[in-house]
């Protein structure tokens, strides 16, 4: 409500762990929880609870919209799927579950996650990225997929598409594609809060803040960019080993400078 908060619905079991208004439908919003999607709708000028279909066991997340009926979202227990919602029945008229048979190699244990960038779907699933392309998907051979550079990171990668540029990121990784350009571009943000990448939004107030371990950045355009730090190598300790392996010996991790 406009002076208290008004409750929607009521759950004893789960909790609702993402939400999406509909770029297609401004009187709509998606919310991916534990066991359901729940679909609201702005009736009188309120948000009330359209529907809510069953996840079937999926532990769901990374919910897109791609068409005017139409969602994806990924699932930790198995690979992507796409749902068609009938919205005069009020659910979900179709549900596409894709695996090997649709080119994804499954990695069991890490499932799927999706990001959704240039009007297409990408999947990642284990160590290996995909594209969805002609009713299947395809390994991802292009950025932002491929400018990750552990592969164990990669299904990290979130994508979010705002006015100041799509931005990819993982948890120790930042880019930015400036609009109307192809390059993304590595950001640095030259502080210890910039640790841990969680969450990046684009606010009502058209500010662009990114959530870290450590606290939340906001961007401000007159702050100058911060410079790569040089690369450092250093050692907590040194050892020696004696050729027969019954001794060891831990060494200094500095020694007097000596001519040479």
């Amino acid at each position: 409500g406009a002076t208290a908060p008004r409750t929607l619905f009521t759950s004893d079991s789960e909790s609702v762990g993402e939400q999406v208004q509909s770029k297609l439908h401004a009187d709509r919003i998606y919310e991916l929880a534990d066991e359901h999607l729940y679909v609201l709708v702005l009736k009188d000028g309120k948000w009330q609870l359209d529907f809510s279909v069953p996840l079937e066991g999926a532990s769901a997340a990374g919910l897109v919209e791609t068409g005017p009926n139409e969602i994806w979202f990924g699932d930790s227990r198995g690979g992507p799927q796409r749902w068609t919602l009938d919205f005069a029945a009020k659910k979900a008229s179709k549900r596409e579950v894709f695996g090997e048979k649709q080119g994804i190699d499954l990695d069991q244990q890490t499932g799927s996650t999706l990001f959704f960038v240039d009007n297409q779907v990408h999947a990642v699933s284990g160590k290996r990225g995909y594209i969805f392309r002609n009713g299947s998907f395809v390994p991802d051979a292009g950025p932002p997929a491929t400018l990750v550079d552990r592969p164990e990171d990669l299904g990290e990668l979130t994508v979010e598409q705002t006015p100041l540029g799509d931005y990819a990121f993982t948890r120790r990784q930042l880019w930015l594609r400036a609009p109307g350009t192809r390059d993304w571009k590595p950001i640095f943000l030259g502080t210890q809060l910039a640790a841990g990448y969680g969450r990046l939004r684009y606010g009502q107030d058209k500010v662009l803040r990114i959530a870290t371990w450590s606290g939340v950045l906001q961007y401000n355009s007159a702050e100058p960019a911060a410079p790569q730090a040089p690369l450092q190598l250093g050692f907590e300790t040194v050892t020696a080993e004696s050729p027969d392996g019954q001794e060891l010996r831990r060494l200094p991790l500095a020694s007097p400078r000596a001519p040479v």
